[in-house]
């Protein structure tokens, strides 16, 4: 951090003999000598969240220089304005992605420079097949995700068609001040699947979206994020009945995300590391639990669990213990186990039970002593 911050300037202007080169811009000041002629630039903008940018260069006497003002990646080159003194540049000169503004310059000398900022969609190299068929939303520099406390549908059941339109918003009062994209998404109900081998696609509806910069991820409530989004439905996750269930814990940390829990991803070991992990961290030694909850009653016979444990890098390991609850009106209940709860790693850890009819179900663990305890995934089985 110390190396970047005392290197910015170095990143945000340079200079030689006869030029005075802009490649970022952030609003403040900047000087140099040109050919023995001290020059000093302010700048202001309100950059990244507009792309309006003025430049005032000062001079003790008429100079004449080139300022070469970078257009970013992000911004057509030709799509981008400026105007000095107030009158627009007609054809501007262009090198090397850089607008050359040359003159004689003066004291009390503005120039102005528009770069165009409208909500864009991008896609990924095909190569990338993980962001197949999906694109992300970008508005000038900043790449833009979803974070499930914006909005009112699960994102995995979320769709972005290419039409579908999209507007920039500033928000003053969230994240310290951002831009917000605001849309509509399309979003198709769950399907029961129950004893189905086919069945008719339900029509999809309209649901309200925002997003938010990617930079600022993570600083209000936990929940799923989502930078790639899909322009048609999704394939619905392969798995039982815990793939439509609402994930509950009993202690949730800052980098805990219960949603890994039944995200379908099967580990190839107890101590690999996934992108979303379940886990109670940092509580140690105590009783907690992660819940299963549906919409409707679902009648299970069986549940399988796959441990998280990191010795040798971290503080999780293998449960003291654990077992299997289900709702009954208001009261928790242990299922009828016909088996042991057996404790491994590197395997599904299964038990078998007598049918119960719930709306919810508990995975109730006992930490061990002077350790924490996380889950890979937890699945179900339900009765025929």
């Amino acid at each position: 951090m110390a190396r970047t911050l005392a290197s910015l300037g170095g990143y945000a202007y340079a200079f030689s003999d006869d030029a005075l080169w802009v490649n970022l811009y952030i609003q403040g000041s900047a000087r140099a000598t040109l050919n023995g002629l001290k020059v000093t630039l302010d700048v202001e903008t309100d950059y990244p969240w507009d792309g309006k940018v003025v430049l005032k260069p000062h001079v003790d006497q008429t100079a004449r220089f080139d300022l070469r003002l970078r257009v970013p990646g992000w911004c057509d080159l030709h799509g981008a304005t400026v105007a000095v003194n107030g009158e627009n540049v007609s054809g501007p000169t262009t090198d090397r992605g850089y607008i050359v503004v040359g003159r004689e310059w003066k004291g009390g000398d503005v120039v102005e420079l528009n770069l165009p900022m409208p909500v864009q969609r991008i896609a990924a190299n095909p190569n990338v097949q993980t962001d197949t068929g999906r694109l992300a939303v970008q508005r000038g520099p900043l790449v833009y995700c979803l974070e499930a406390c914006d909005q009112a549908e699960p994102l995995a059941n979320l769709v972005l068609p290419r039409g579908a339109e999209l507007k920039a918003e500033k928000a003053k009062d969230l994240l310290g001040g951002v831009v917000v994209v605001k849309g509509c998404a399309e979003t198709a109900p769950e399907q029961d699947w129950t004893n189905a081998l086919y069945q008719a696609i339900p029509p999809s509806t309209r649901v309200p979206i925002t997003a938010i910069p990617y930079y600022a991820w993570d600083n209000r409530k936990p929940g799923p994020m989502q930078v790639w989004l899909p322009q048609t439905p999704p394939r619905p996750a392969v798995g039982g009945l815990e793939t439509h269930a609402k994930v509950s814990m009993s202690y949730v940390s800052g980098n805990s995300q219960p949603w890994g829990i039944n995200d379908g991803l099967e580990p190839r070991s107890s101590g690999e590391q996934p992108s979303a992990l379940c886990h109670w961290w940092p509580h140690q030694g105590r009783d907690e639990w992660v819940q299963y909850t549906w919409k409707q009653p679902v009648t299970l016979k069986s549940a399988r669990v796959y441990w998280f444990d990191d010795t040798g890098r971290g503080a999780c390991r293998l449960p003291a213990s654990w077992k299997i609850e289900y709702r009954d009106g208001e009261t928790w209940k242990p299922v009828a186990a016909s088996t042991d709860y057996p404790v491994k790693k590197d395997g599904w850890c299964a038990v078998s039970f007598t049918p119960v009819t719930t709306t919810a179900l508990r995975l109730a663990v006992q930490l061990q002593k002077e350790w924490a305890a996380g889950v890979h995934e937890w699945k179900v089985e339900e009765e025929e």
